[in-house]
Protein backbone atom coordinates (compact mmCIF):
# COMPACT_ATOMS: atom_id res chain seq x y z
CA UNK A 1 0.00 0.00 0.00
CA UNK A 2 0.89 3.64 -0.60
CA UNK A 3 0.40 6.31 1.76
CA UNK A 4 -0.01 9.96 1.46
CA UNK A 5 0.47 12.42 4.35
CA UNK A 6 -2.00 14.38 6.30
CA UNK A 7 -2.06 18.30 7.32
CA UNK A 8 0.09 17.20 10.50
CA UNK A 9 2.24 14.55 8.35
CA UNK A 10 0.50 10.83 9.29
CA UNK A 11 0.41 8.78 6.97
CA UNK A 12 -3.04 7.38 5.32
CA UNK A 13 -3.13 4.85 2.66
CA UNK A 14 -3.96 6.39 -0.59
CA UNK A 15 -7.18 4.08 -0.74
CA UNK A 16 -9.56 4.65 1.84
CA UNK A 17 -12.37 2.02 2.75
CA UNK A 18 -16.12 4.23 2.20
CA UNK A 19 -18.44 2.57 5.13
CA UNK A 20 -22.16 3.90 3.52
CA UNK A 21 -22.84 0.66 1.99
CA UNK A 22 -21.82 -2.21 3.76
CA UNK A 23 -22.61 -5.79 2.86
CA UNK A 24 -26.40 -6.12 3.58
CA UNK A 25 -27.78 -9.69 4.85
CA UNK A 26 -32.13 -8.73 4.36
CA UNK A 27 -32.30 -5.72 5.75
CA UNK A 28 -29.55 -5.47 7.96
CA UNK A 29 -25.81 -4.96 7.67
CA UNK A 30 -24.27 -8.67 7.11
CA UNK A 31 -21.61 -7.97 10.10
CA UNK A 32 -19.59 -11.27 9.27
CA UNK A 33 -18.93 -10.46 5.72
CA UNK A 34 -18.23 -6.70 6.96
CA UNK A 35 -15.90 -7.47 9.14
CA UNK A 36 -14.09 -10.15 6.64
CA UNK A 37 -13.74 -7.23 3.98
CA UNK A 38 -12.84 -4.73 6.70
CA UNK A 39 -9.90 -6.85 8.38
CA UNK A 40 -8.79 -7.96 4.53
CA UNK A 41 -8.57 -3.97 4.31
CA UNK A 42 -6.45 -3.34 7.23
CA UNK A 43 -4.34 -6.50 6.43
CA UNK A 44 -3.89 -4.88 2.64
CA UNK A 45 -2.55 -1.43 4.98
CA UNK A 46 -5.88 0.59 4.69
CA UNK A 47 -6.24 2.43 7.28
CA UNK A 48 -8.86 5.49 6.46
CA UNK A 49 -12.14 4.54 7.50
CA UNK A 50 -15.01 6.95 6.50
CA UNK A 51 -18.37 6.84 7.84
CA UNK A 52 -21.09 9.72 8.96
CA UNK A 53 -23.74 9.66 11.49
CA UNK A 54 -26.81 9.11 9.19
CA UNK A 55 -25.58 6.00 7.04
CA UNK A 56 -27.92 3.25 8.45
CA UNK A 57 -25.68 0.94 11.12
CA UNK A 58 -22.82 2.09 9.81
CA UNK A 59 -20.57 3.41 12.99
CA UNK A 60 -22.14 1.18 14.49
CA UNK A 61 -21.12 -2.02 12.92
CA UNK A 62 -17.55 0.19 11.98
CA UNK A 63 -17.16 -0.08 16.06
CA UNK A 64 -18.18 -3.10 16.66
CA UNK A 65 -15.56 -4.91 14.44
CA UNK A 66 -12.97 -2.32 15.32
CA UNK A 67 -12.84 -3.36 19.32
CA UNK A 68 -13.81 -6.87 18.65
CA UNK A 69 -10.37 -6.96 16.76
CA UNK A 70 -8.12 -4.62 18.67
CA UNK A 71 -7.31 -2.25 15.38
CA UNK A 72 -8.18 0.75 16.68
CA UNK A 73 -4.63 1.88 16.81
CA UNK A 74 -4.04 0.77 13.43
CA UNK A 75 -6.46 3.33 11.98
CA UNK A 76 -7.95 6.12 11.02
CA UNK A 77 -11.76 7.04 11.28
CA UNK A 78 -13.69 9.64 10.19
CA UNK A 79 -17.50 10.10 10.74
CA UNK A 80 -19.59 13.30 10.48
CA UNK A 81 -21.77 15.92 12.12
CA UNK A 82 -25.27 15.73 10.40
CA UNK A 83 -25.21 19.72 9.92
CA UNK A 84 -28.90 19.96 8.23
CA UNK A 85 -29.88 17.73 11.89
CA UNK A 86 -28.27 20.73 14.27
CA UNK A 87 -30.76 23.54 15.07
CA UNK A 88 -28.90 24.46 18.74
CA UNK A 89 -25.84 24.24 20.26
CA UNK A 90 -26.66 21.41 22.44
CA UNK A 91 -27.47 19.18 19.37
CA UNK A 92 -23.90 19.23 18.87
CA UNK A 93 -22.83 17.40 21.50
CA UNK A 94 -25.73 15.07 21.39
CA UNK A 95 -25.02 13.84 17.62
CA UNK A 96 -21.28 13.60 18.32
CA UNK A 97 -21.65 12.21 21.98
CA UNK A 98 -23.80 9.57 20.33
CA UNK A 99 -21.17 8.89 17.27
CA UNK A 100 -18.72 8.04 20.19
CA UNK A 101 -20.78 5.55 21.68
CA UNK A 102 -21.57 3.69 18.61
CA UNK A 103 -17.92 4.04 17.52
CA UNK A 104 -16.79 2.59 20.78
CA UNK A 105 -13.88 5.16 21.14
CA UNK A 106 -13.16 8.26 22.99
CA UNK A 107 -11.68 10.53 20.37
CA UNK A 108 -12.39 10.39 16.29
CA UNK A 109 -9.29 11.20 14.07
CA UNK A 110 -11.29 13.09 11.41
CA UNK A 111 -14.44 14.79 12.09
CA UNK A 112 -16.55 16.64 9.12
CA UNK A 113 -19.01 18.59 8.48
CA UNK A 114 -21.60 16.29 6.69
CA UNK A 115 -22.96 17.96 3.00
CA UNK A 116 -21.87 21.27 3.08
CA UNK A 117 -23.36 22.92 -0.22
CA UNK A 118 -23.69 26.62 -0.04
CA UNK A 119 -21.84 29.26 2.26
CA UNK A 120 -25.55 29.28 4.05
CA UNK A 121 -25.41 25.61 5.82
CA UNK A 122 -21.93 26.72 7.21
CA UNK A 123 -22.85 30.12 8.32
CA UNK A 124 -25.82 28.80 9.98
CA UNK A 125 -23.47 26.01 12.19
CA UNK A 126 -21.53 29.32 13.10
CA UNK A 127 -24.11 31.11 14.40
CA UNK A 128 -24.89 27.66 17.01
CA UNK A 129 -21.31 28.10 18.00
CA UNK A 130 -19.72 25.46 16.00
CA UNK A 131 -16.43 27.32 15.99
CA UNK A 132 -15.99 27.15 19.90
CA UNK A 133 -17.26 24.12 20.07
CA UNK A 134 -14.78 22.70 17.71
CA UNK A 135 -11.98 24.65 19.34
CA UNK A 136 -12.96 22.52 22.82
CA UNK A 137 -12.89 18.92 21.06
CA UNK A 138 -9.94 19.74 19.50
CA UNK A 139 -8.30 20.91 22.77
CA UNK A 140 -9.71 17.80 24.66
CA UNK A 141 -8.19 15.61 22.26
CA UNK A 142 -12.16 14.26 21.10
CA UNK A 143 -11.49 15.68 17.34
CA UNK A 144 -8.03 15.54 16.29
CA UNK A 145 -8.77 16.83 12.49
CA UNK A 146 -11.58 19.05 11.42
CA UNK A 147 -13.00 18.89 8.56
CA UNK A 148 -16.11 19.28 5.37
CA UNK A 149 -17.33 17.53 3.19
CA UNK A 150 -18.78 19.23 0.43
CA UNK A 151 -21.65 18.81 -2.81
CA UNK A 152 -21.67 22.69 -3.80
CA UNK A 153 -20.39 24.68 -6.39
CA UNK A 154 -16.87 26.07 -6.99
CA UNK A 155 -17.23 29.69 -5.82
CA UNK A 156 -19.08 28.14 -2.50
CA UNK A 157 -16.20 25.62 -1.93
CA UNK A 158 -13.74 28.46 -2.28
CA UNK A 159 -15.92 30.68 0.46
CA UNK A 160 -16.09 27.92 2.79
CA UNK A 161 -12.42 26.80 2.19
CA UNK A 162 -10.82 30.20 2.78
CA UNK A 163 -13.31 30.88 5.82
CA UNK A 164 -11.62 28.33 8.37
CA UNK A 165 -8.08 26.57 9.26
CA UNK A 166 -9.45 23.40 7.92
CA UNK A 167 -7.68 20.28 8.26
CA UNK A 168 -9.14 18.40 6.13
CA UNK A 169 -11.99 18.04 3.49
CA UNK A 170 -13.71 15.45 1.14
CA UNK A 171 -15.18 16.30 -2.37
CA UNK A 172 -16.43 14.32 -5.25
CA UNK A 173 -14.04 14.35 -7.42
CA UNK A 174 -13.52 12.16 -10.94
CA UNK A 175 -12.90 12.25 -14.44
CA UNK A 176 -16.24 13.19 -15.13
CA UNK A 177 -16.64 15.62 -12.62
CA UNK A 178 -13.42 17.42 -13.13
CA UNK A 179 -14.96 20.71 -13.58
CA UNK A 180 -18.41 20.44 -11.59
CA UNK A 181 -18.41 20.75 -7.99
CA UNK A 182 -15.59 21.86 -6.30
CA UNK A 183 -13.47 20.90 -9.16
CA UNK A 184 -10.30 20.85 -10.12
CA UNK A 185 -9.94 24.76 -8.92
CA UNK A 186 -11.20 22.93 -5.51
CA UNK A 187 -9.13 20.66 -5.30
CA UNK A 188 -6.11 22.64 -6.10
CA UNK A 189 -7.01 25.48 -3.75
CA UNK A 190 -7.18 23.07 -0.95
CA UNK A 191 -3.70 21.94 -1.72
CA UNK A 192 -1.83 25.37 -1.74
CA UNK A 193 -3.28 25.40 1.91
CA UNK A 194 -2.05 22.11 3.04
CA UNK A 195 -5.18 20.43 3.15
CA UNK A 196 -5.93 17.19 2.89
CA UNK A 197 -8.32 16.59 0.45
CA UNK A 198 -10.20 12.91 0.26
CA UNK A 199 -12.31 12.07 -3.06
CA UNK A 200 -15.34 10.75 -3.03
CA UNK A 201 -17.39 9.11 -5.73
CA UNK A 202 -14.46 7.88 -8.39
CA UNK A 203 -16.29 6.06 -10.25
CA UNK A 204 -19.59 8.61 -9.80
CA UNK A 205 -21.65 5.82 -8.50
CA UNK A 206 -20.57 2.95 -10.97
CA UNK A 207 -21.17 5.38 -13.78
CA UNK A 208 -17.84 5.04 -15.00
CA UNK A 209 -17.71 1.35 -14.43
CA UNK A 210 -21.44 0.17 -15.64
CA UNK A 211 -22.17 2.97 -18.14
CA UNK A 212 -19.00 3.21 -19.66
CA UNK A 213 -19.63 4.08 -23.81
CA UNK A 214 -17.98 1.38 -25.83
CA UNK A 215 -15.93 3.69 -27.66
CA UNK A 216 -14.27 4.30 -24.27
CA UNK A 217 -14.23 1.04 -23.55
CA UNK A 218 -12.31 0.10 -26.47
CA UNK A 219 -9.71 2.88 -25.40
CA UNK A 220 -8.68 1.42 -22.80
CA UNK A 221 -8.61 -1.91 -23.62
CA UNK A 222 -6.65 -1.79 -26.78
CA UNK A 223 -3.51 -0.20 -23.80
CA UNK A 224 -3.18 -3.91 -23.10
CA UNK A 225 -2.48 -2.92 -19.73
CA UNK A 226 -5.42 -5.10 -18.34
CA UNK A 227 -6.29 -2.34 -16.20
CA UNK A 228 -10.43 -2.57 -15.36
CA UNK A 229 -12.38 0.68 -15.59
CA UNK A 230 -12.86 1.12 -12.05
CA UNK A 231 -8.74 1.32 -12.12
CA UNK A 232 -8.68 3.57 -14.75
CA UNK A 233 -10.48 6.09 -12.33
CA UNK A 234 -9.02 5.22 -9.83
CA UNK A 235 -5.20 6.10 -11.53
CA UNK A 236 -6.46 9.52 -12.88
CA UNK A 237 -6.68 10.06 -9.47
CA UNK A 238 -3.47 9.09 -8.07
CA UNK A 239 -2.11 10.71 -10.69
CA UNK A 240 -2.74 14.01 -9.37
CA UNK A 241 -0.68 14.81 -6.33
CA UNK A 242 -3.46 16.97 -4.41
CA UNK A 243 -5.39 14.03 -3.73
CA UNK A 244 -4.67 12.48 -0.88
CA UNK A 245 -7.32 9.18 -0.41
CA UNK A 246 -9.37 7.78 -2.66
CA UNK A 247 -12.94 6.39 -1.01
CA UNK A 248 -14.11 2.67 -2.46
CA UNK A 249 -17.30 1.02 -1.17
CA UNK A 250 -15.46 -2.14 -1.72
CA UNK A 251 -11.98 -1.54 -1.76
CA UNK A 252 -10.73 -5.46 -2.61
CA UNK A 253 -12.70 -5.15 -5.64
CA UNK A 254 -10.33 -2.44 -6.99
CA UNK A 255 -6.79 -3.99 -8.41
CA UNK A 256 -4.21 -2.14 -7.49
CA UNK A 257 -1.12 -3.74 -6.21
CA UNK A 258 0.06 -2.48 -3.15
CA UNK A 259 3.37 -1.66 -4.92
CA UNK A 260 1.52 -0.13 -8.04
CA UNK A 261 3.35 2.20 -10.43
CA UNK A 262 0.81 4.78 -12.02
CA UNK A 263 0.61 4.91 -15.21
CA UNK A 264 0.38 8.91 -16.59
CA UNK A 265 -3.09 9.85 -17.09
CA UNK A 266 -2.73 13.95 -18.31
CA UNK A 267 -5.29 16.31 -18.29
CA UNK A 268 -4.33 18.75 -21.20
CA UNK A 269 -6.45 21.27 -23.23
CA UNK A 270 -10.25 21.38 -22.84
CA UNK A 271 -10.78 22.78 -26.07
CA UNK A 272 -9.80 20.46 -29.92
CA UNK A 273 -9.02 23.53 -31.21
CA UNK A 274 -5.74 24.13 -29.00
CA UNK A 275 -4.51 20.92 -31.16
CA UNK A 276 -2.38 22.07 -34.24
CA UNK A 277 -4.62 20.67 -37.74
CA UNK A 278 -1.69 18.28 -38.27
CA UNK A 279 -1.56 16.73 -34.98
CA UNK A 280 -5.37 15.40 -34.31
CA UNK A 281 -8.03 13.51 -36.80
CA UNK A 282 -11.27 15.09 -36.63
CA UNK A 283 -13.05 13.13 -33.66
CA UNK A 284 -15.68 10.53 -34.33
CA UNK A 285 -18.62 11.08 -32.29
CA UNK A 286 -20.79 8.70 -30.91
CA UNK A 287 -24.22 8.05 -29.97
CA UNK A 288 -23.58 6.27 -26.60
CA UNK A 289 -23.70 8.44 -23.78
CA UNK A 290 -22.77 8.34 -20.11
CA UNK A 291 -25.60 10.67 -18.83
CA UNK A 292 -25.03 13.77 -20.67
CA UNK A 293 -21.59 12.99 -21.32
CA UNK A 294 -20.65 12.42 -24.85
CA UNK A 295 -17.55 10.68 -25.30
CA UNK A 296 -15.36 10.89 -28.34
CA UNK A 297 -11.78 9.04 -29.37
CA UNK A 298 -8.98 10.44 -31.51
CA UNK A 299 -5.08 9.68 -32.01
CA UNK A 300 -2.44 12.01 -32.09
CA UNK A 301 -0.51 11.07 -35.43
CA UNK A 302 2.57 12.21 -33.35
CA UNK A 303 2.76 9.02 -30.91
CA UNK A 304 0.15 5.94 -29.91
CA UNK A 305 -1.54 8.18 -27.95
CA UNK A 306 -5.39 7.43 -27.53
CA UNK A 307 -7.23 10.65 -26.36
CA UNK A 308 -10.73 11.07 -25.36
CA UNK A 309 -12.56 13.83 -25.46
CA UNK A 310 -15.53 14.37 -22.63
CA UNK A 311 -18.18 16.41 -23.69
CA UNK A 312 -21.11 18.09 -21.94
CA UNK A 313 -23.99 19.19 -23.33
CA UNK A 314 -21.95 19.88 -26.95
CA UNK A 315 -19.68 21.80 -24.78
CA UNK A 316 -15.74 19.91 -24.55
CA UNK A 317 -14.68 20.30 -20.77
CA UNK A 318 -12.36 17.72 -20.62
CA UNK A 319 -10.03 15.77 -22.25
CA UNK A 320 -7.93 12.25 -21.23
CA UNK A 321 -4.72 11.95 -22.57
CA UNK A 322 -3.31 7.98 -22.04
CA UNK A 323 0.00 7.70 -22.75
CA UNK A 324 3.02 5.15 -22.26
CA UNK A 325 4.62 4.34 -19.27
Amino acid sequence: MQYRQDKYGEPLSILGFGCMRFPQKGRSIDLAETEREIMEAVSAGVNYFDTAYIYPGSEAALGEIVERNGIRDRIRIATKLPQYLVGSSAALDRYFNEQLRRLRTDYVDYYLMHHLTDVAMWEKLKKVGVLKWIAEKKKSGAIRNIGFSYHGNTDGFLKILNDYDWDICQIQYNYFDEHSQAGVAGLKAAAEKGIPVMIMEPLRGGKLVNMLPDPAKKVMDRSGRGWSYAEWSFRWLYNQPEVTVVLSGRPSSIPLSPSASFGICMVVKPYIDDFAPSMVKPPISSNLCLSSTVLFHVRVFSSSHEVLIVSLNNAFTSLLLFTEE
